[in-house]
């Protein structure tokens, strides 16, 4: 059961970090001219087709990416307790419908929310790294994504607060701080809406 659990939360987390990485695209504006952000949107365009239909994305949102992110939270959620037996009619032991309603969506927002947060740190953490080492002209393509995905996350840190030291910018190392902050109260969220759903 725990190889198969690894494997299918590795598997979502990978899909539905690639959906985030869509709506970050889009709410940076980024034009879709850029052979990596092509092929992010050809591998999320039939995934998030369904929702487009009923909310198309509005800036600054990409609703649709986001929506299919969230619905793949909520079946990951789903797949955890029918890996455990847990779900109603599965076994002795088993979740109350309405609890699942209720603490399956929390815990869906939660991990979206996770995910997002883990995918605001790889961006900042390539943009840094990029700018560092990325002075190749073959590099220039992906530091220039990079760049322009990292700009709205640093923006407003940047506006309140002067982080600039010596000409060096401090603002990416307080926005992973700060994400660090919100994962690790993220995840005591997560374990304590875990216990609502299995106490019923």
């Amino acid at each position: 059961m725990d190889i198969v659990w690894i494997l299918v939360k590795s598997l979502t987390g990978i899909f539905a970090t690639v959906l985030l990485l869509r709506a970050c695209i889009f709410a940076a504006r980024i034009p879709p001219f850029h052979p990596l952000v092509q092929a992010i949107l050809k591998l999320t365009l039939r995934p998030t087709a369904w929702i487009a239909g009923l909310l198309p994305p509005r800036p600054p949102w990409d609703r649709p990416a986001i929506l299919t992110a969230v619905v793949l939270a909520l079946l990951l959620v789903i797949a955890r307790l029918a890996l455990g037996g847990l779900l109603p009619g599965q076994g002795p032991v088993q979740v109350q419908p309405n609890a699942l309603a209720i603490y399956g969506s929390l815990l869906a927002l939660v991990q979206t929310l996770e995910w997002l947060v883990q995918l605001g740190f790889l961006i900042l953490l390539g943009d840094a790294l990029m700018s560092i080492f990325g002075s190749s002209p073959q590099a220039e393509p992906l530091r220039q994504l990079l760049h322009q995905l990292a700009a709205p996350i640093l923006r407003p840190i940047r506006a309140r607060l002067n982080l600039t030291g010596g000409g060096f910018d401090f603002s990416p190392l307080l926005a992973m701080l700060a994400m660090q902050v919100v994962l690790m109260a993220n995840s005591g969220l997560e374990q304590r809406l875990w216990k609502q759903l299995l106490l019923g």
